[in-house]
């Protein structure tokens, strides 16, 4: 581990350069005083602060290179012509069920997240697994992967027991999988990490001392994953510059270059705009007629219209399983998935919509974007936007993926590039402030993914972000009851929206004027949504909030103010309800249809 912090993990020879490097430092330093370790300590301190990717990332700043590769002449080059995706060309699987579970049980301690269920996947089609956050759909996709072990029950796969087969070796057999949170190499372009899982899967994969990029085979399998996938143009891209719905979707192209029979996708659609959604869809019900597609959704209308067959847990049980329209119509199912109707437009919203009027009419910004224009590694994202959030105020910034949400959210908090413009937080400029400044001044996110430490309990997780001047933890337990009985487990056990109330929480621990939501409503059921969207309606009597969301629908009715960006920059800013009562301009810019726009120009509409 030391070696890998000294030399970087980036490149293959930094453990190497940490060996080397500690090796020299003992030998000096130990020359000259007993205790050398008592100066090493700070020597590695210094190059973590100032060159997290090691020695090797001060060779990268020395000579120039920006990006890390496997390879030092970049990707191959596209082929002329790409050969079509054909899954007949793997291992051919019978039709019937390829995937099976009898009596499958999984406990924590007293708590049941899975007690005794039956089911058959087969060969071909889409079959889906729906249910309440909490229901136990993520330990089930555990089980079936080999993450989790079950505490009774067999699971077969093409009639062969792999109860006790590890994760690596049921992804060799055929069982690919995608998770909630995408989990890609961000260093490394789109291209290097399909070419990495399609060599995991040849026989040649040892051999290290070969340039896999000379190795055409490879080479043509990747490009095809990519076309497949629609990101062949993006293939030089590196990951942690592709939108969230090109991720979601090089995630699957990932899942099926181990030539997977049976795909488990793990709420794909998750924190995606309907142009991202449409397109992933559709290319989960192509995939679905090649192989055995098991999805995880929350989106229980697009469910009911592209899936073969539909299975229910709640509270761990299986407790329907059929055609959509048998489970649309099955009273449990509706009771147990849906829970009460939403009531985003509650009197609460509407009271504290009132006092930030009142109270914001007056008042200087709290936060102020003017002119603000960055991204990253000289990428332009964010083109002159300008925005203003007053104390006591929620505002909301939508669009489609890829238009500079998340990045306005980074600018604010000093971790991504600020080429021009100014943000000024209660009067004083943030630009080229450190983020946990930032922080110390009153700025706290609620990131997107959660970002827990998953080790640490849900008590844990809330003392850890403790500081004077924050609530109780006792408010927050007030706030999320759930979270009290929940306090003693970790947060890798926590369902999706356990995990956001916990986040959420986290925040309130120490003092914030202004807090910044990245889509606190992503993969989370619609009696959870219910439940967070009353949390938030709360908030806004403790400080100014920005929420960011893609679905104009959630947070409308509770937003004073909305903005709208497209390219990187605003095309509306005005009043919420302006927003929410013009159905024409939400399809404009926020449904499937497009049109080109430049903000940049200003043509922005204000009402």
């Amino acid at each position: 581990m030391l070696a890998n912090v000294l030399g970087g993990v980036h490149h293959f020879l930094g453990p190497l350069w940490g060996v080397i490097t500690f090796l020299l430092l003992q030998d000096v330093l130990s020359s000259f005083i007993e205790n050398w370790w008592l100066f090493f300590a700070p020597i590695v301190m210094v190059l973590a602060l100032f060159s997290p990717h090691g020695l090797h990332g001060l060779y990268q700043r020395f000579f120039r290179r920006p990006r890390y590769t496997l390879v030092s002449d970049g990707i191959p080059s596209r082929p002329t012509s790409i050969r079509r995706y054909d899954p007949g060309s793997f291992d051919k699987v019978k039709i019937g069920p390829i995937l099976e579970v009898r009596k499958l049980s999984r406990n924590f301690g007293a708590v049941v997240t899975a007690n005794e269920i039956d089911l058959q996947i087969n060969s071909r089609g889409l079959h889906s697994l729906i249910g309440p956050n909490g229901a136990g759909k993520t330990t089930f996709f555990n089980m079936l992967s080999g993450v989790l072990s079950p505490s009774a029950g067999r699971v077969y796969f093409e009639g062969r027991d792999i109860t006790r087969t590890s994760v690596h070796q049921r992804a060799r057999m055929g069982i690919g999988r995608s998770f909630q949170i995408v989990r890609i190499f961000p260093r490394l372009s789109a291209f290097e990490n399909v070419r990495i899982a399609v060599q995991v899967g040849t026989s040649g994969r040892f051999v290290f001392w070969k340039d896999a990029y000379g190795i055409e085979e490879l080479n043509q399998r990747t490009w095809t994953l990519l076309d497949t996938v629609g990101l062949a143009d993006r293939a030089e891209t590196l990951c942690e510059n592709l939108a969230h719905g090109e991720q979601r979707l090089l995630e699957i192209a990932v899942t099926l270059a181990i030539k997977s029979k049976v795909l488990l996708l793990d709420e794909p659609l998750a924190g995606l705009a309907e142009h991202d959604r449409q397109i992933i869809t559709d290319l989960i019900v192509r995939l679905s007629k090649e192989h055995a597609v098991f999805l995880v959704e929350h989106d229980i209308d697009r469910v009911l219209a592209i899936s073969d067959r539909i299975t229910v847990l709640h509270n761990g049980r299986l407790i329907a399983d059929g055609a959509p329209a048998e489970i649309a119509r099955n009273p449990e199912v509706i009771a147990a998935y849906l829970g009460k109707q939403h009531s985003f437009g509650r009197p609460g919203a509407a009271a504290g919509r009132v006092a930030a009027e009142e109270a914001g009419a007056s008042s200087a910004p709290l936060l102020d974007l003017s002119g603000l224009s960055g991204g990253y590694a000289g990428s332009r994202i964010l083109n002159g936007i300008n925005l203003e959030v007053r104390a006591g105020e929620v505002v909301a910034i939508l669009g489609r993926n890829g238009v500079g949400k998340t990045t306005t959210l980074r600018a604010i908090l000093g971790s991504c590039d600020v080429s021009s413009g100014d943000i000024r937080f209660d009067g004083q400029s943030l630009v080229g402030m450190p983020s946990h400044e930032i922080n110390r001044k009153g700025v706290s996110i609620v990131p997107e993914g959660r970002r827990l430490f998953p080790n640490l309990t849900v008590a844990e997780n809330l003392r850890l972000a403790m500081r004077p001047g924050g609530e109780p933890v006792e408010e927050v337990y007030k706030l999320f009851p759930k979270l009290r009985e929940r306090r003693d487990v970790k947060a890798q056990y926590l369902s999706g929206g356990e995990r956001q109330m916990v986040a959420i929480g986290r925040v309130l621990m120490a003092p914030s004027r202004l807090i910044l939501l990245d889509e606190p409503f992503e993969g989370l059921a619609p009696a959870v949504v219910d439940d967070i969207m009353a949390a938030i309606i709360k908030l806004r009597s403790r400080a100014s909030l920005v929420l960011v969301e893609h679905d104009a629908s959630a947070i409308l009715d509770v937003a004073d103010r909305a903005y709208v960006l497209v390219n990187g920059g605003v095309v509306f800013q005005g009043a919420a309800a302006v927003l929410a009562a013009d159905q024409a301009l939400q399809a404009k810019y926020l449904g499937i249809a497009h049109e080109e726009v430049e903000p940049a120009q200003g043509r922005v509409r204000k009402l």
